[in-house]
């Protein structure tokens, strides 16, 4: 499994001791996915909708996001 770290509970990439949450399991990601589909997603779909949904890529830099965010608003 690729998400499986190389040395059991350890972080392949800063080498801290990782830990497992309580709610990480199936039973909880079904139940998660429920509220999203019941309560989150109508939200997203109404502003879509509407053409005032914006999507930003979260990934990178702080900095890099945060000019992302702010150009979005600029044109607004």
């Amino acid at each position: 499994d690729s998400f499986q770290p190389k040395l059991e509970s350890i972080c392949d990439h800063c080498g801290a001791r990782l830990k497992q949450r309580n709610d990480d399991n199936i039973e909880s990601f079904h139940n998660r996915y429920q509220i999203y589909l019941e309560k989150t997603k109508p939200v997203l779909d109404y502003y879509r909708q509407k053409g005032v949904l914006y999507v930003v890529n979260g990934d990178g830099d702080p900095t890099l996001v945060y000019e992302r965010i702010n150009n979005i608003l600029k044109k607004g």
